[in-house]
């Protein structure tokens, strides 16, 4: 009955047309739109307002992609899926005005262009941004549960479907990826584990880091582009995508056609010009491992002194003042306040030590982590800088070939940098304040604390209190 149901639906779509299968609807495969626009079901799924009254009309009131049964008397009874809608505005906007055409298709594109900019070459802009979360991790089997593995939920921004990816895939994007881009720097996967594989922190762990390595492909110009990750994030059937994922060429055939296709600006290439601007990045380079690295080293100092240091630090100037007003306790004094007075600032430092120290010491992490995981990105950076100076010297015996070679990689190289150095840069100043902000919020809170402690102390009665008993003290 349901298939009839859909079919009858699919019929009934007149002008119907195959456009991006995540901006159409997944019953009649029209494309959304402000008359027809998409609806949210309560498992999540998405579908149009004509197909949604149909499937309502027909008393057939279950999910066509997850099976899963609603419950509502018209499809306004679900809420519009308003950012896919926006989503469809714009592209449809846009195709008509390049192509004089309705649509919705994006647009998606393999070629790897620089740009001139003030500051030097630059890879071209992306002209659609989007992003992926990679959430909910579930144990899958295969070969009638033979063979257990762990599968991500991919979802990326511009729709409002999901797909399953288990590491191996993750790891076969990697090097279609490094294929078709040699000289792109790409992020690296974690390890491959094999024993433990299914422990809670690990699997926690890969997650983690496997969200890092997405976010990194979404912010690049060229590579959240192409095709071969465009699969990878939308299309669910896991044969269909690995099939086209494998049409590619040798290793050497495309590194050969990379260099030939790569779109540089018609300018004219200075080759000694170039060889002096290559050899200046050689500092920069080796200067921004030195500082990365201090960085990395004193950011982890200062995670250790807020993880231990610091409430240890509290407890022995603490212990030291009891150790001292127990001994005037014990002892004839001219003034019997001193003791007391003592042992309450020996609990004012004691009560220092449990005032919470997360957030300062999570901003610590957080800077820790951000630059450990980009230091490999500075050797791969060192890496290509050296492909493009060794291309550079061998283009000064005028070898055609390797004079291409020497100005696509050279501006390759300085397309990357720029990427990297902008994209780090916009990180980094958020997390640097961060640190600083986290960082006066807890001595904001020592300094409130302890002028409690003082005012306590100091707005005691008048009458001059006895010497607190060793009972107390201990």
């Amino acid at each position: 009955m349901a298939a009839s149901i859909f079919k009858a639906v699919h019929a009934s779509a007149e002008g119907s047309k195959l456009g991006d299968p995540d901006l159409q609807c997944i019953v009649c495969e029209e494309e959304y739109k402000d008359d027809n626009p998409p609806r949210n079901l309560g498992c999540g799924h998405t579908i149009c307002t004509s197909c949604l009254d149909l499937l309502i009309k027909k008393h057939h009131k279950i999910c066509p992609e997850c099976r899963q049964p609603f419950y509502a008397r018209e499809a306004s009874d679900f809420p519009i899926n308003y950012p896919l809608l926006r989503l469809a505005r714009s592209l449809t906007s846009e195709s008509s005005a390049s192509q004089g055409i309705q649509g919705t298709k994006l647009r998606w594109d393999n070629r790897v262009i620089i740009e001139d900019s003030e500051f030097g070459p630059i890879w071209k802009p992306s002209p659609f941004e989007y992003t992926c979360q990679i959430t909910t991790p579930k144990k899958q089997s295969e070969f009638f549960g033979m063979k257990n593995y762990i599968a991500y939920t991919v979802t990326p921004s511009f729709s409002a479907k999901h797909v399953l990816r288990r590491y191996k895939q993750f790891d076969l994007i990697q090097e279609k990826l490094k294929n078709m881009f040699p000289l792109v720097i790409l992020p690296k996967l974690p390890e491959k584990q094999i024993l433990g594989k299914f422990d809670d922190d690990l699997i926690e762990y890969r997650q983690q880091t496997l969200q890092a390595w997405v976010n990194y492909i979404c912010r690049h110009p060229i590579l959240s582009q192409s095709d071969v990750f465009r699969l990878f994030i939308t299309v669910s059937n896991e044969k269909s995508w690995e099939a086209d994922a494998r049409k590619m060429k040798s290793e050497s055939l495309v590194q050969r056609s990379f260099f030939s296709d790569i779109q540089i600006p018609q300018s004219t290439f200075d080759l000694e010009k170039m060889d002096t601007n290559l050899e200046s990045y050689v500092i920069f380079v080796t200067d921004l491992k030195n500082s990365v690295k201090e960085l990395q080293a004193a950011s982890l100092v200062q995670f250790s002194k807020m993880q231990k240091d610091y409430m240890l630090d509290q407890d022995v100037i603490s212990q030291a003042l009891l150790k001292l007003a127990q001994t005037f306790s014990t002892a004839a004094c001219e003034d019997p306040e001193v003791p007391l007075l003592i042992y309450r600032v020996s609990e004012a430092y004691s009560s220092l030590s449990t005032l919470p120290v997360d957030e300062v010491q999570g901003a610590w992490q957080s800077l820790h982590d951000y630059v450990s995981e980009h230091f490999p990105f500075i050797e791969e950076v060192d890496k290509l800088l050296g492909v493009a100076r060794k291309n550079v010297k061998q283009a000064y015996r005028l070898e055609m070939s390797d004079y291409e070679d020497a100005r696509a990689s050279s501006y390759i190289f300085l397309a990357e940098v720029a990427h990297l150095k902008h994209s780090f840069m916009k990180d980094i100043k958020k997390i640097v304040r961060d640190v600083l902000r986290a960082q006066f919020e807890f001595y904001q809170s020592v300094t409130n604390h302890l002028r409690s402690k003082i005012n306590e102390i100091m707005n005691d009665g008048k009458e001059v209190p006895s010497a607190p008993s060793l009972d107390l003290l201990e």
